[in-house]
Order: C-alpha cells, then structure tokens, then sequence
C-alpha cells in the first residue's frame, strides 16, 4: 500500500510538472516569435468594434483595416482582455490564454479516452500528445498557441461531446451543449464539420432512445441557428470570413510536412500489421471497436471533421495544412484506445523516464527562451521609440506589425495581410486598383516585415512606388521599415 501511494503521489507530482513546463515553454517561446498574425489580426478586429461596434470593417471607408479572416470568438477575448486589462499586455495576456486553452483540449480529450476506457492515466495521455504532437502535427502546436480559433473551437465542441455521453437529462446539461455549441460556432468556420459530425454521433449512440435523441439534436440545432443568425447577420462578416474564402482550393496533392509525416506512419503501421498480424487478431479488434459505441462514435466525428476539411481545402477554401493538422490532431484519443485494445503498452514501465526526459527538455529550453524574451522586448521598445518620430503618418503594415503600429501611434490606413486575404479566390486582381489608389495618395510609412531571403511581402506591382529603408541597427525595423520619398 505505501509503495502505492508513493507511486500516486509521484504521478500526480509529474502530471503537474510537466504540464507546467509545457505552459511554460510554449508561452515563453511566442512571446518572442515575431510572427503573430493570426492573433494580431483579432486583436485589430477587436479594436474595430470598440471603435464602430463592428468586428469586421467596411467596405468604402475601411475596406483594408487589420481583421480576423475568421469568425469574431477569439476577437470578443481581445475585447474582454482590453477592456479588463488594458492594451499595454493584451498581447501577451491572449498569448497566455491560447497555451492554456491547448492544455485544457488536452484535458478535455483525455476525459473522451477514459470514457472509451482507456488504460493510460492523465501523465501518460499527456506525454503521448506531446511525443506525437511535437513530431508529426507540430503545426497544430504552432498555430494553437498563437491562438488560431481552431483550439478553443475544438475544447468547447469536445465539452459538448463529453456532456452528451455523460447522459445525465437534466435542464443542466442541456443549457450546457446549447453554450458550448453556440460559442464554438462564433469561434471558427469549420467548427460547422465538428457540429455536423456530433449530430452523427448522436443519432448512433442514441438512436434506440428516440425522446433522448431528439432533445439532444434540438439543442445542437437551436443554438446553431441562433449564431449563425447573428454572425450572418453582418455583412461585412459575410464579406470577410466567408465570401473572401471563395475560390482559393489548394487541390488534392498540396502536401506538407504535415502530410508526409501522417503517410509514413500510417504505411509503417500498415506494414507492421500486415507482418505481425493473422486473421483472428484482425477480427478480434474489429469485434472490440464494434463493441465500443462511443469510441466509433467518436470517430464518425473525426471522420466528418477530417472528410469536410479535405474537401474545403481541395476545392472551396481555408488553409490546407494548418486546419488538416487539427483535424489530425483530433484523434488522439482514439489513437491511444487502440493501443489499448491491440493490448500495446506504448510506454512499457517507462513512464516515469520518458516524464523527466521531457521534463528536462523543456526546462532546458526556458533560460535560452528568456534571454531571446528579453532581447526581443529590448528591441521591441527601442523600436517603438524609433517609430514615435513617425506618429501619426499614414501607414500600410502586416499583421504581424498591428500590435508595433498601435503601441508607436501610426495612423494605420491598410494592412496588406486584409489585402493578401481579400486578393484571393473570386476577389483575386479585383481590388488592385484600390491598394494602387493608397499608395498614389496617402501612404507615408510601410511597415512591412521582409521574407528570411530578404524579399518584401508585398504585391510586386508596389515596387515603382519610391520608399527608402530606414537606416537602423534595430533587428525588428531592419528590412521592415520604409519611408515615402514624395511624402
């Protein structure tokens, strides 16, 4: 009994342990990444709407402002995180919310996995996403914690699903799955195919109790109606989160690491079955699966999850690689119930080695990510100091430069990342002679990062424009700052 306890106490001390130093690590290293679009860009949609009560901007008077090309969910934090805290640390206070949101996922679909079962406690479920993630999906990593909705859109649709199977029929649970869906859905676009697949899951798991059924469906239908109500309701959100997403299919062989990694696993794994199994073992997992309703329920989500993106991505719109990841991402849980099933002890009485490996890998990392914190907020307030002497211009920048801009005070007329977003899919060309019209008339000051090979991420029409670098030994303005000649 005591060596058991012992053995409690040392895995609850390294679940929290390394969870901590996950936090830790990943809020540490985007603090002084530079490239923080995704996030800029619902910081500036959430600044919008304190200024004209709308989170997307206008077509005539601020056609190319800073906004989301997604729906406004992450955009109402921004709001919220301002509005509580101010702007001096929003940034960095979103940036803390992202990771946390990503850990709380992980918490989330470890609650699916004991529910199909499962064998793993939380340190080796945790360890698991981990080793998996931080190889194969690293771009659901990145891109969760510069808080692409994705993340938040997925925990709240993994609430519902856990509140579903929890089956307790009180008017409770039903409020709960009416929130959760109604938030997720203002959160991300293709939250939609997550929304879809629950419905499936629904009809199989309780399609012998009809009454019970139907209850759950009419929540997941109430509140889809309501938000997309209300978000379809605005024109400009048509205008900029759907109608500009038109068009821009990737087609069906645009592969990225992502991909490669999942195909050479999967034909690993395929070979390894082939190899090593008989027929008997085949239908004896087949015969668990089957047995395990809400673990195939589980998968009839991540199927249509996964089907829906492929399709979007090939022929419709949305980034391919980053949202395919999260749908990858998606099943962990099942992952790991089939280890279990195969009987696959994925970790064999290392967990307490592979803990501290990990453990030591993160924390050896946190004093190199604090000199690059430091170094980079060194840099970042000389460079606010260096564009005070522009204050007020007007200013064309990325995404990436919003937070700079505002903090440095320039007078913000465009921002090429809406323009690079609306020039695509049905809009592409459409509106090249608005951008020329900018520059001819108005533009002062580009703060526009370059590319690692040098190259300015601009169209390349801009170029008989006359901007002169500003000469600066600052790392952040280097390659980013340019000043009008004429103006």
């Amino acid at each position: 009994m005591g060596n058991i306890k012992i053995n409690r106490l040392w895995t609850v001390f390294l679940s929290g342990l390394v969870s901590l130093l996950f936090v830790l690590y990943h809020f540490s290293e985007m603090l002084f990444l530079r490239g923080r679009g995704v996030l800029n860009e619902a910081i500036g949609s959430g600044d919008q709407y304190l200024e004209r009560l709308s989170f997307y901007p206008d077509r005539i008077q601020h056609l190319f402002s800073t906004a989301t090309a997604y729906f406004p969910g992450v955009s109402y934090l921004a709001v919220a995180v301002k509005l509580v805290f101010g702007e001096s640390f929003q940034e960095e206070i979103l940036l803390l919310i992202a990771v946390l949101v990503l850990l709380g996922y992980i918490v989330a679909q470890y609650f699916v996995y004991k529910r199909f079962g499962g064998k793993a406690d939380y340190l080796q479920y945790l360890l698991f996403f981990i080793l998996i993630t931080h190889t194969v999906f690293w771009e659901f990593i990145n891109f969760s914690c510069e808080f692409k909705p994705d993340t938040l859109a997925f925990l709240l649709g993994t609430l519902a699903f856990l509140t579903v199977i929890s089956n307790r029929k009180n008017y409770l649970s039903y409020i709960s799955i009416v929130l959760f869906n109604f938030l997720a859905i203002v959160t991300k676009q293709q939250y939609l195919f997550f929304c879809l697949g629950l419905n499936v899951a629904i009809i199989y798991i309780y399609w012998r109790e009809t009454k019970q059924m139907i209850i759950y469906l009419a929540c997941f239908l109430f509140s889809s109606i309501v938000a997309c109500f209300l978000l379809l309701n605005d024109t400009n959100l048509l205008y900029y989160a759907i109608e500009a997403h038109r068009g821009r299919g990737y087609g069906w062989l645009n592969f990225s690491a992502t991909h490669l990694g999942l195909l050479l696993f999967t034909i690993s794994v395929l070979l390894t079955i082939k190899i090593c199994w008989t027929k008997e073992q085949a239908i004896f997992l087949f015969q668990k699966v089957k047995a395990n309703r809400l673990f195939v329920a589980y998968i009839m989500i991540g199927a249509c999850i996964l089907i829906m993106q492929l399709v979007s991505a090939a022929n419709f719109g949305g980034g391919f690689a980053p949202n395919t990841s999260f749908a990858l991402a998606f099943f962990m849980p099942a992952c790991l119930m089939l280890l279990d099933m195969l009987e696959i002890n994925f970790f064999k009485g290392s967990t307490y080695l592979i803990s501290l490996i990990v453990c030591f890998m993160f924390f050896n990392a946190l004093p190199q990510n604090y000199l690059k914190v430091r170094d980079y907020y060194i840099n970042r307030t000389d460079a606010i100091h260096i564009l005070e002497y522009f204050k007020g211009k007007k200013a064309i920048i990325s995404p990436d430069t919003y937070v700079l801009a505002r903090k440095a005070g320039l007078h913000v007329i465009a921002d090429l990342g809406t323009y690079s977003h609306l020039n695509t899919g049905i809009y592409k060309g459409a509106l090249d002679t608005s951008i020329l019209d900018l520059y001819r008339n108005k533009v002062q000051i580009e703060l526009i990062p370059s590319d690692p090979y040098g190259h300015r991420n601009r169209p390349s029409f801009l170029d008989k424009f006359d901007f002169k670098p500003y000469q600066t030994s600052n790392i952040l303005l280097q390659g980013s700052l340019f000043f009008n000649r004429q103006n």
